[in-house]
Order: structure tokens, then C-alpha cells, then sequence
């Protein structure tokens, strides 16, 4: 009966320790997987982090430039507003050199 008892008990025993040592290396290979996964995380942030960095730069060169680009559109606009009205008083006075050149044909005839 004893030795039946030990037997079992071994039997048991070693059972039980073929079932740890399988659930250890599952657990290893999760564990290694785990790792793989977090490594290539870590990588794909970085990747992230420096997209994020041009990107970033990029945007701030884009502002800088639209603003260098509204400056020269204010002073294009000043810049055509004022050759408008030169060119409106140039033809005013050619009206009038006109209209003037005509009273004194009209005279002389």
C-alpha cells in the first residue's frame, strides 16, 4: 500500500513537473515575444518622434514664409494702389492736354 501511495505520489510529482517545465517555456516564449513587440514598439515610436520633428519644422517654415508672403502682398497692394492712382492722375492730365491742345486748334482755325 505504501508502495503504491509513493508511486503515485511520483507519478504525481512528475507530472506535475513536466506541466511547470511546459508552462515555463510558454511563459519564456511569451516573455520573448514580449520583448520583440516592446523593441518594436520602441522603434516605431522613434519613427513617430522624428516624423513628428520634420514635420513640426516643416510647419514652422511654412508660417515663416506665409508671413514674408503677406508682408510683400501688403506692400504689393500699397504698392499698386498708389501706381493706380499715379496712372489715374496721368491720364487726368493727358485729358486735360488734350482737350486743351483741341480749344487751341480751334482757336487758330
Amino acid at each position: 500500500d505504501f508502495e503504491k501511495d509513493l508511486s503515485e505520489s511520483q507519478a504525481r510529482e512528475k507530472k506535475a513537473a513536466d506541466e511547470f517545465k511546459e508552462l515555463k517555456e510558454a511563459k519564456k516564449e511569451e516573455i520573448s515575444t514580449g520583448r520583440k513587440l516592446v523593441s518594436e514598439l520602441d522603434q516605431e515610436i522613434a519613427t513617430l518622434k522624428e516624423k513628428h520633428a520634420q514635420a513640426f519644422k516643416e510647419l514652422e517654415d511654412t508660417q515663416e514664409q506665409l508671413e514674408i508672403d503677406r508682408t510683400f502682398l501688403e506692400k504689393l497692394k500699397k504698392k499698386c494702389s498708389v501706381t493706380d492712382e499715379e496712372f489715374e492722375q496721368r491720364v487726368k492730365d493727358r485729358t486735360e492736354e488734350i482737350k486743351a491742345v483741341e480749344d487751341t486748334i480751334a482757336i487758330l482755325n
